[in-house]
């Protein structure tokens, strides 16, 4: 199994909603990303794998669209937390945005690039 840095990105209310993950392929570093859709449960594994083959075969799909809601695998939220739909897109955009290039600068540490 090759080497991988994996993180699952958090919103403000705590729940996972989409998930990172940097690989080496080829000599460099490929950092693939999944977000949760709206009608789905966060899924670690799902998630990983997804982003782990956008990474490794180099996929760019990549948008920032997040909407929510995010409900736990019970169907129950957790907490009574409000409606996600209120979230604001641009905070997401925002969190996406720096988780990823934060992920980008751990991965080139981590594999020596």
């Amino acid at each position: 199994m090759k080497k991988e840095l994996v993180k699952h990105v958090r919103d403000e209310f705590g729940m996972p909603f989409a998930t990172l993950v940097a690989v080496k392929e080829d000599g460099e570093v490929r950092v693939g990303m999944s977000i949760c859709n709206e009608k789905d449960s966060f899924s670690k594994q799902i998630g990983r794998d997804i982003a782990r083959e956008r990474a490794v075969l180099g996929r760019r799909k990549v948008f920032f669209d997040y909407v929510g809601p995010v409900q736990p695998n019970n169907g129950e939220r957790r907490n009574q937390v409000p409606n996600r739909r209120t979230i604001d897109s641009k905070k997401v955009e925002s969190l996406l945005y720096n988780e990823f290039h934060n992920m980008v600068e751990r991965a080139n540490l981590f594999f020596g690039v």
